[in-house]
């Protein structure tokens, strides 16, 4: 039996795996500096289960990298930590933009002028939607599919080592997060059923509460949607497709879910046409931006230790 070469990640994905740290200690300063100029404090005992995910999959890393080498394991543990602190420190930070930037008025009046000017009618197509009770709810299921999609996609990453993707996927979403977060205080927005007086929901009632200076602490657990432009659904849709379609069988039932939750934004989501739009070029410039992140040569490049050159499954499945 010929003993396979031990290798050790290439210059792109030692990169990368910084590259996700650095973004995740960005919007976790970025954060901290939020909060401090907002006034509103955080009650930490709220986010205890938080903090308990972080430190159990923290140790899984550690150790499996380390102590008991599992490339598998380690990798999906260390994405899924930095994805947790990107996605947290992203939530506190559009909770502390809405008191921040609670004098800018909002602009529901311009971005609904913008898409009369695109000839976009969502209250006809609402009212299609709203008339077909089974496309309905299957936009509905694909909406909200965006938390176990956002775990799924690491798991399977991870599990057949795709490595160089799935350390892109978290810099592109930690990236797509922090220009989210910081357009959002500048441009804040009801949405259409907000504008239009249909009713307002939790994200909507949420952020009139921050506005107005209601809100006396901000817990953990509670942290909800507020941002309607740019649309983070919309990018969410694009950088998952992306990073399925480096996934072989999952591939196409992944870009059908994820071109169904896009077609869900604007409905279900209270979106304006824009905000799509917004959403989808700032996706393309994160995918495109973790790339650079990686360097030069965007894909991994391991170098034998002993016995020989041995080529990373990404490259033999070729580039996308």
């Amino acid at each position: 039996m010929v003993e396979l070469p031990m290798v050790r990640p290439g210059l792109p994905l030692e990169r990368a795996a910084l590259a996700g740290w650095a973004v995740a200690g960005a919007l976790g300063g970025a954060a901290l500096l939020a909060l401090a100029a907002s006034g509103v404090p955080v009650t930490l005992s709220s986010g205890w289960r938080i903090g308990a995910a972080i430190l159990i999959l923290g140790t899984i890393a550690v150790v499996y990298r380390f102590l008991r080498p599992s490339p598998r394991l380690s990798l999906g543990a260390e994405a899924s930590v930095q994805l947790i602190c990107i996605l947290l420190s992203a939530g506190l930070l559009v909770q502390a933009g809405a008191v921040i930037g609670a004098g800018i008025p909002y602009a529901d009046a311009f971005l609904w002028q913008a898409d009369q000017a695109l000839l976009f009618d969502w209250v006809a197509l609402d009212s299609w939607v709203d008339a077909h009770a089974t496309v309905s709810l299957i936009l509905e299921w694909a909406y909200f599919s965006i938390g176990w999609q956002l775990a799924g996609v690491v798991v399977a990453l991870a599990a057949t080592r795709r490595e160089l993707r799935l350390r892109r996927f978290v810099v592109a979403t930690g990236l797509t997060l922090a220009a989210t977060c910081a357009i959002f205080p500048f441009v804040p927005a009801l949405g259409y059923d907000g504008f239009l007086g249909l009713g307002q929901g939790e994200p909507e009632l949420r952020l009139e509460a921050l506005r107005a200076g209601l809100v006396d602490a901000i817990r953990l657990d509670e942290l909800v949607g507020i941002v309607t432009f740019p649309s983070f659904h919309t990018a969410a849709a694009l950088l998952l497709a992306w990073a399925f379609w480096g996934l072989g069988r999952l591939r196409w039932p992944g870009v059908a879910l994820n071109a169904a939750m896009l077609a869900a934004t604007p409905f279900h989501g209270s979106h304006y046409l824009v905000d799509l739009i917004a959403g989808a070029v700032i996706a393309g410039l994160a995918i495109i931006a973790s790339g650079r992140a990686a360097g030069p040569a965007g894909a991994a490049r391991p170098v034998a230790i002993a016995g020989g050159y041995s080529p990373s499954r990404e490259e033999n499945a070729g580039k996308a």
